[in-house]
């Protein structure tokens, strides 16, 4: 995402964004017409499993066209992935995400 937040619009539309700053910039990607993924960080939307502030159930309703309004920008949402960064994590993770 670091790459669409510098050059934008310029970039070939055959790009696809990996958007994973805060959700609201996967409205942004998809509205300059680019498609993305997304697996945003920040927030209690955040689909890092490795967040054990965060239950599941939060992770699985995190709807990534939510704050998207024209239907054909998310169409452009190919999907999203989640994350997990394994020096946070224990076999306790197993029960708690």
């Amino acid at each position: 995402v670091e790459v669409f937040d510098h050059f934008g619009g310029k970039l070939d539309k055959r790009t696809v964004v990996h958007v994973w700053k805060d959700k609201s910039t996967l409205a942004s990607v998809v509205g300059a017409g680019y498609e993305a993924l997304i697996n945003n960080s920040p927030g209690d939307n955040s689909w890092y499993l490795d967040h054990l502030d965060i239950n599941w159930e939060a992770v699985y309703g995190n709807e990534p066209c939510a704050d998207i309004e024209e239907p054909a920008q998310c169409g452009l949402v190919l999907g999203g992935q989640g994350e997990m960064w394994g020096e946070t994590v224990d076999t306790s993770d197993i029960e708690s995400t």
